[in-house]
């Protein structure tokens, strides 16, 4: 150990260090990353037009902060019941299961020719599976088409709407006439 004027180097301060030099000759604000041995640079988060939005990406002003773009939040989970070309028959047509959390905002149910059809929606954990009608999520408002071909529903009146990451979704006709194909559409804001 050397000491000079009574300051002992490596003790009282840093011996000379390539790296600390180069990083004492970067002076801009910012995220600093290394690139290379003694060697350092600025970066800033950015986004995608359209799809993230970045607030103060350079982290000057505190915290860079990522939002995405609320259209890349929506999706829709979509359940054909088909027939095979005769009628739809009562029942359990099958089930989904949702890989994500969200929020259901409305429903579609979309048939191949003018008909009736009722369609409960009954959903659980995968821990409690299989769903049963207990597990509905209508309410006293499932899916349904009144003699047409086509109908749509954002009240939702009584249902429950949140869906949690894992679920299962299972479909049930209630009561059919004369379709022999229908789809459920479900439109969920992911959460």
């Amino acid at each position: 150990m050397r000491t000079t004027l009574g300051v002992a180097v490596g003790t009282d301060v840093q011996a000379f260090d390539a790296t600390l030099t180069a990083l004492a000759a970067y002076n801009t604000n910012g995220l600093l990353t290394q690139t290379a041995a003694d060697t350092f640079t600025g970066r800033t988060i950015t986004g995608t037009s359209g799809e993230i939005t970045v607030t103060n990406g350079n982290g000057v002003s505190g915290n860079p902060t990522l939002s995405l773009n609320s259209n890349l939040k929506l999706a829709t989970l979509n359940f054909i019941i088909d027939g095979g070309g005769s009628a739809i028959t009562t029942g359990i047509k099958g089930d989904i299961v949702v890989d994500f959390a969200c929020t259901i905002n409305s429903v579609t149910i979309l048939g191949d020719q003018t008909g009736s059809i009722v369609v409960d929606i009954w959903k659980d954990t995968y821990a409690n599976f299989a769903p049963t009608d207990a597990d509905s999520i209508t309410a006293s408002a499932p899916p349904t088409i009144s003699s047409g071909t086509k109908n749509q529903d954002a009240t939702l009146t009584g249902w429950t709407t949140t869906i949690n990451a894992g679920d299962i979704l299972r479909f049930n006709v209630d009561s059919i006439t004369s379709l022999t194909r229908c789809t459920v559409a479900l439109k969920v804001t992911k959460t």
